[in-house]
């Protein structure tokens, strides 16, 4: 792609002015290490942040007007992967995190989230207090 930029090179060639042109690529590369790159550095992350912010307000906007209409609940909570009192049970009978993984098919962080959520549902629980 060609953009002329407007410069009048001040030569005629057969009655016609020239005209400088500069060819742009979309992968041309820029040297942000000069003072010029690093100027056009700046207003490219200023430009970015002022969009940045332009989005999430409209994003908020967005948002408090579905809860206004009852429409935004929020986000639901992922599906299970595994049954995770099946977990527990593994648990009990002495295997570790990974091996209760491995055995269930999930990953070792996703047994380490059943375990905890166990944890907190077991103190919230009166029947979970052996005191």
């Amino acid at each position: 792609m060609t953009i002329l930029a407007g410069e009048f090179a001040g030569r005629y060639t057969i009655g016609h002015p020239t005209w400088v042109s500069a060819p742009l690529s979309a992968t041309q590369q820029i040297d942000f290490n000069g003072t010029i790159g690093k100027m056009i550095a700046a207003v490219l992350f200023g430009v970015a942040e002022m969009e940045q912010q332009n989005r999430r307000e409209r994003q908020a906007a967005g948002i408090a007007a579905a809860r206004e209409r009852g429409v935004y609940i929020g986000r639901s909570p992922g599906s299970t992967k595994a049954i995770p009192r099946r977990a527990i049970e593994l648990r009990k009978k002495g295997l570790v995190d990974g091996e209760i993984a491995k055995a269930l098919g999930v990953s070792r962080r996703t047994v380490q989230r059943y375990l905890k959520a166990s944890k907190a549902q077991l103190r919230k629980s009166p029947q979970g207090r052996s005191r």
